[in-house]
């Protein structure tokens, strides 16, 4: 452990009291520039105030590499808190506008759900790559993670008909480490798409293993300037495998379901556009759960038949057509 980090664990010493008393073996690191830019800091411990904890800024960016972990606009955990699970947030935006000063463990890996087709574990052997929005050349790369390994193919410039390079109907995750994509599920850029900028994506939505063309849409600049504007999109079915009645939800919130007469009713989910939080109380408050983009056919035991209130956590990390 390095000097710094020794030091950072005597500051928050007496702190620690404020996450559950189990142990929990969560890691983050946080970035002051959004797009995992700037100054960062990695840690396993909760971060009160990150001013006096050793960063010299509010937190804009974050990887969270384990556990479940609850970021706060306000030092000590106040202000407005959202939920992040494993995965890469290239931007703090919408509620959290940008902005993080406290940061804490409230839980080890979030429950599980089943998602489309995960992948066989232990494939993947080594981390995601961390992108950053370096200047460069456009370039995409796809990949097939099976039983017998993992394929990519690594694309510079438009391809409208995947079969071409013999990948077609065969991404399930991907890395954008220059500009901004749009893949689709039919050859010419027809059908569905979403929009990827930079970043590594371990879950494609609707387009698993059905992504037939691949078009540069332009650099990407600042992190999420050159996607399209587009409305964060989620759909609740009131019972496994997206049967039942069902409630969409677009743009940024819904308080209280009961409004909607669909109060603890959900029995899976399918999130088209953004990352969402989902609580089992009204108003965001009970247990919260964060699900990014993909199909979730049946919810897990936390969540199953018992939302109540859902919001937008972040729309940059990905967008839709």
């Amino acid at each position: 452990m390095s000097k710094g980090m020794r030091h950072l664990h005597g500051v928050l010493g007496g702190t620690l009291a404020l996450v559950a008393g189990a142990a929990l073996a969560g890691e983050v690191t946080l970035f002051q520039q959004p797009g995992f830019a700037g100054p960062n800091i990695t840690t396993r411990d909760a971060m009160p105030n990150l001013v006096r904890g050793g960063f010299n800024d509010m937190a804009s960016s974050i990887i969270v590499r384990d556990g479940v972990w609850q970021v706060c606009t306000d030092a000590y955990f106040h202000g407005n808190c959202a939920t992040l699970t494993p995965g890469q947030y290239q931007r703090i935006d919408l509620t959290l506008n940008d902005r993080i000063l406290s940061i804490r463990q409230i839980g080890d890996q979030p429950a599980p759900v089943v998602a489309v087709a995960p992948p066989p574990v232990a494939v993947v052997t080594q981390p995601p790559p961390v992108v950053t929005n370096v200047p460069g050349d456009p370039r995409i790369s796809l990949t097939e993670r099976t039983r017998h390994g993992v394929k990519s193919v690594d694309l510079t410039a438009d391809v409208g008909d995947l079969d071409s390079v013999g990948f077609s109907d065969r991404a399930d995750s991907l890395t954008v480490y220059n500009g901004v994509w749009r893949l689709c599920d039919r050859v010419g850029g027809g059908g569905q798409c979403l929009v990827f900028g930079p970043g590594y994506y371990d879950s494609l939505g609707f387009l698993h293993r059905n992504v037939r063309s691949a078009l540069f849409v332009g650099d990407s600049g600042r992190i999420g300037v050159a996607v399209p504007a587009v409305t964060p999109r989620v759909v609740l079915y009131e019972y496994p495998g997206f049967t039942g009645r069902s409630l969409v939800i677009e743009g940024g919130e819904a308080r209280d379901l009961a409004y909607q007469r669909f109060t603890a009713r959900a029995g899976s989910v399918r999130v088209e556009s953004g990352s969402w939080m989902f609580c089992t109380g009204a108003n965001f408050t009970g247990d919260c759960r964060t699900l990014a983009p993909g199909e979730y056919p049946r919810l897990g035991p936390d969540l199953d038949h018992r939302i109540v209130s859902a919001r937008l956590v972040s729309s940059a990390y990905i967008g839709m057509r």
